[in-house]
């Protein structure tokens, strides 16, 4: 394993450099950010690849057909199926870490930390815990604070329908596992930069872009 990457936080977890992440409950703005990141680079020549999870690999895009209620499947499958998807999209070809040692910049529009937080609505909070207990930490986390009702009125706007988990109910309680995962990782040496998802989608991007090119 490259040393180019590779590093240990304090709790021996390891640290993917040039690995950045976006979390946020659903109608957070992750994914308008990561677009926003995306063309920030291709502007400025700057090399950078733009992923999410789940990923566009078979297993991911069978995910999202359970999140959109297209497969009717017990809730209890997604945990360990994200986990594999996950595991293909750090290594798995063109994965995170091979574009790491080509020396690029990888953002992903969610990790495993979002795993704690919705598939723990369903399992055990250790048994997800345990399941990820692999994966490596992102050099650095952005996490966009937005409160559960303004959430509501973005995904609300959208005018599409609710995938699970988008309900009122359901961010409640995702909301608090975030909360519990990411007081967890900090304490294991992550750094989070929390960012207040009410701000301006231009302040937004400019704070994030400004730590990725530290």
């Amino acid at each position: 394993m490259s040393n180019k990457y590779n590093a240990l936080s304090p709790a021996s977890r390891e640290v993917l450099k040039g690995f950045f992440v976006l979390e946020g409950i659903d109608g957070s703005g992750t994914t308008t950010q990561l677009r926003r990141l995306e063309s920030r680079a291709k502007e400025q020549s700057f090399s950078l690849r733009a992923d999410c999870e789940p990923t566009g690999h078979p297993i991911g895009k069978f995910i999202r057909r359970v999140l959109r209620h297209e497969v009717n499947a017990d809730p209890r499958v997604l945990a360990p199926l994200f986990a594999a998807d996950r595991r293909q999209h750090l290594d798995g070809s063109h994965g995170v870490r091979e574009a790491l040692n080509s020396g690029q910049v990888v953002v992903s529009d969610r990790y495993w930390f979002s795993s704690m937080a919705y598939q723990s609505l369903d399992l055990p909070w250790d048994e997800v815990w345990q399941m990820n207990a692999m994966f490596p930490f992102p050099e650095a986390l952005f996490w966009l604070d937005t409160p559960v009702e303004e959430a509501q009125d973005r995904i609300a706007g959208r005018g599409q329908p609710r995938e699970r988990f988008e309900d009122r109910e359901s961010q409640d309680r995702v909301a608090q596992g975030y909360g519990r995962v990411l007081a967890q990782s900090e304490d294991q040496g992550l750094e989070i930069i929390r960012l207040d998802g009410r701000c301006s989608i231009e302040n937004l991007t400019d704070s994030i872009w400004a730590r990725i090119c530290r």
